[in-house]
């Protein structure tokens, strides 16, 4: 419960002939108090009076004098899938990003990306690696050759969630998030192998306003 309760004013308390009392003049005091301290009664504004970002994983700590937050939660991005040389060699999948968790809430990983399963032929790839997620919670790209068919897929962006939680001051609340998955490995036929290997997902996050 917050420091004092948010109690609505009504239209009829406010009418030319209503008796002013003492209870209305305890509210228009209260009120701003109960708004700026995230009752959980009170509109909630479109300001924010503060925001974190969390990563890695541990436990969130509430302020004093707060008892409402807004989650943001992004989950991590998958890997980006492997590149082929032959017809016969397929190369690996990428991995899912992890799920990011903030107390009972969550948002899933991306999905790895398609290794490729075929080409034209060894002499028509000129493999390179694919790029790693370039924001948290973005999907990579998958390892490329030199025709689609060389090609892995990319990875999917990990899912993003907003919740709104009632909290106390000093309440702790656990969270992880989510690892960007890791990258397919190219297929037999592409030397070193480094090259048509599927970028690494982004890792996904938490931001918090209160």
């Amino acid at each position: 419960m917050s420091l004092v309760a948010y109690l609505e004013i009504t239209d009829e308390e406010l009418q030319p002939d209503a008796p002013i009392l003492s209870s209305i003049g305890t509210r228009f005091r209260d009120n701003p108090i109960a708004i700026a301290t995230r009752d959980s009664n009170a509109p909630w504004l479109n300001g924010v009076g503060a925001s974190q970002l969390l990563t890695g994983s541990g436990n969130w700590t509430v302020p004093d004098d707060v008892f409402r937050v807004r989650a943001w939660l992004f989950g991590g991005g998958g890997g980006g899938g492997g590149a082929s040389a032959s017809d016969s060699a397929a190369a690996q999948n990428g991995s899912s990003g992890g799920s990011t968790t903030f107390g009972g809430s969550s948002a899933s990983g991306g999905n790895g990306g398609r290794g490729a399963t075929q080409d034209l032929g060894p002499s028509q790839v000129v493999a390179r690696p694919g790029l790693a997620g370039t924001t948290r919670g973005g999907g990579s790209a998958g390892g490329q050759g030199a025709t689609s068919r060389s090609s892995g897929t990319n990875g999917n962006p990990g899912q993003v969630t907003m919740t709104v939680i009632s909290v106390t001051p000093g309440q702790t609340i656990s969270y992880s998030c989510g690892s960007g998955g890791s990258g397919g490995a190219a297929a037999a036929g592409i030397s070193p192998p480094s090259d048509g290997l599927g970028g690494s997902g982004a890792n996904g996050f938490i931001y918090l306003e209160w």
